[in-house]
């Protein structure tokens, strides 16, 4: 289940960029990794955790409108 208190905010431009970025290529691990390169922090809690994920998710079932979400923790997801 994703936590719908926790979309990546960043400039519009870095939104753009990242949104081409995992429609092209990148995996929500490597989406998350590049994002971070491009210096967006994901959530700060829980401190110090490595795993997060930026997946597309529909807030309000509005599938017209995906977002960008972190993702994390989860139970299967390693903290790496």
């Amino acid at each position: 289940m994703i936590d719908y208190d926790r979309p990546v905010e960043a400039a519009p431009e870095v939104l753009t960029e990242l949104w081409r970025r995992f429609d092209d290529d990148l995996d929500s691990r490597g989406l998350a990794a590049y994002a971070r390169e491009l210096g967006v922090e994901p959530p700060a809690e829980p401190e110090g955790y490595r795993g997060w994920e930026i997946v597309e998710a529909y807030p309000n079932d509005d599938f017209e409108h995906g977002v960008l979400y972190w993702l994390g923790p989860q139970e299967d997801h390693a903290d790496d």
